[in-house]
């Protein structure tokens, strides 16, 4: 049920986005009306005030001119700006001297047209006090030579109040603007807002059509995803990763190969051998006892290696640490395998230092140091040198060691260390092993908090750099 209804990624990101764009347009709309009705209103104020000051001051140059408030109000009705205001005009004695709605000043508006249609059958049975009521009233103090001669009363008129229909034409006219101009970019919006989620939920469901496909067992899929940003590095990250686990199946397919060959070569040689002898197909001689021996050695190797393998790969290795002398413990162990290069005409060079210790369990670093060595034999053809160099720092023991064999390819270099990985399949049951030795050091030198590092060239051999930390008493 909950499937039925799952909103998809690409839905997600677009109502989040599309809903951030609209939702700040309309906070910017109605924010831009906000402003716009207060700077509005306040510019009106400011006409109305200039307005109503001209009102005054001509009342004020008239009463300065005739010195009669009777001769004022005759004169008022003539020079006077009046639209849509009434005028009352009271003396010292608060006693009104002047009324624009009532007489002449009135009969004079209504012919000029100063009042609308509906004004006009309001105005005549309505009083100042009646527009008073309205809340619309500007007092002003009438000022002539210096003293106060009246108090001037002006009040706005008609339903518009202070606002007049031009202004009102000219303010739903901005609003509109603002609206059609939120309209277009909610529109630009939804466009954006449709490329922007395609351009996130594109790539995520490649990654996840992948990551499908891996988990189903092909481990052939790839992402295809273009760009320089995280999504694309991720996609990258998730091909080497497929790249890795499609990498490992095929060793570990080609490692049981091997070791059933592995196995399977000892075992039906000894079982040969022994028919054979039964039989009484070939005499009991020490050399075919030396020759089933051999066998036998070699299996006892392999098994040995796959043992050792277990040991180190634990999640807590089970190690016996101890301070150990590797620098002169390794020297020992090439002193012992002198022999093996002798035999096979390949030269052993071991320089620096004699004395080196470590905090380490001596058994596994020692198969480290063989596994190395031996490698750099098996890969050296007569004639070659083996280099052993040891160098003691204060922080680290160091213990390089470098062929004149075939090399390694450039590309399999990055995958030497993995286990059951050989660098030359033509050869490698020829060379014998079963492609676990290099993995083996790894695990053991990191086991042991070290690292293993490898430069290699085809046909000009191979330095591989075992690197410990320094024992500290």
């Amino acid at each position: 049920m909950f499937n039925r209804y799952r909103i998809s990624l690409r839905v997600k990101v677009l109502l989040v986005v599309l809903g951030t764009a609209l939702l700040t347009s309309g906070l910017f709309a109605v924010r831009i009306n906000t402003l716009l009705n207060q700077r509005f209103a306040s510019y009106l104020d400011q006409t109305i005030e200039q307005q109503n000051l001209r009102i005054v001051a001509i009342i004020q140059e008239l009463y300065a001119t005739y010195n009669s408030w009777p001769v004022v109000a005759e004169h008022f009705d003539t020079v006077a700006p009046l639209a849509n205001v009434v005028v009352r005009v009271k003396n010292l004695n608060n006693q009104v001297v002047l009324d624009t709605t009532t007489g002449r000043m009135h009969t004079w508006m209504l012919r000029r047209g100063m009042m609308g249609r509906g004004m006009m059958r309001q105005t005549w049975n309505r009083s100042f006090a009646e527009y008073v009521a309205e809340g619309n009233l500007f007092t002003y103090p009438l000022i002539v030579e210096g003293r106060q001669v009246g108090t001037a009363e002006i009040a706005v008129l008609g339903a518009l109040g202070r606002w007049r229909q031009e202004d009102l034409e000219y303010r739903e006219t901005m609003r509109e603007a603002v609206l059609y101009s939120s309209l277009v970019a909610g529109m630009l919006a939804l466009v954006l807002s449709l490329a922007f989620a395609r351009r996130i939920s594109q790539p995520i469901t490649e990654l996840t059509r992948v990551a499908e496909r891996l988990k189903s067992g092909n481990l052939s899929a790839r992402a295809r995803v273009k760009g320089a940003d995280e999504l694309a590095t991720l996609a990258a990250s998730i091909n080497a990763m497929a790249e890795r686990l499609d990498q490992a199946a095929r060793l570990r397919k080609k490692f049981t190969a091997d070791v059933a060959h592995e196995l399977r070569t000892p075992v039906t040689t000894l079982k040969s051998y022994i028919e054979a002898l039964q039989d009484g197909v070939l005499e009991p001689t020490p050399e075919r006892f030396t020759e089933l021996a051999e066998e036998i050695d070699r299996l006892s190797e392999l098994i040995s290696d796959l043992q050792m393998l277990t040991v180190v790969d634990s999640e807590q290795p089970v190690l016996q640490p101890a301070a150990v002398d590797l620098a002169a413990e390794t020297k020992n162990l090439l002193a012992r395998m002198t022999p093996m290069f002798t035999e096979k005409g390949v030269a052993l060079s071991v320089t620096g230092a004699t004395s080196g210790w470590v905090f380490g369990d001596r058994k596994l670093l020692l198969r480290a140091v063989t596994n190395l060595v031996s490698n750099a034999l098996k890969y050296t053809e007569a004639g070659g040198t083996v280099k052993v160099d040891i160098q003691a720092t204060s922080s680290e023991l160091i213990i390089t060691v470098s062929d004149t064999g075939q090399g390694i390819p450039e590309a399999d270099l990055p995958y030497i260390f993995d286990r059951f990985y050989r660098a030359d399949p033509s050869r490698a049951r020829s060379t014998g092993g079963s492609g676990i030795g290099l993995a083996l050091v790894k695990e053991i030198v990191e086991a042991h908090q070290g690292s293993i590092g490898v430069e290699s060239q085809v046909n000009q051999g191979s330095t591989f750099r075992l690197v410990l930390p320094r024992y500290v008493s």
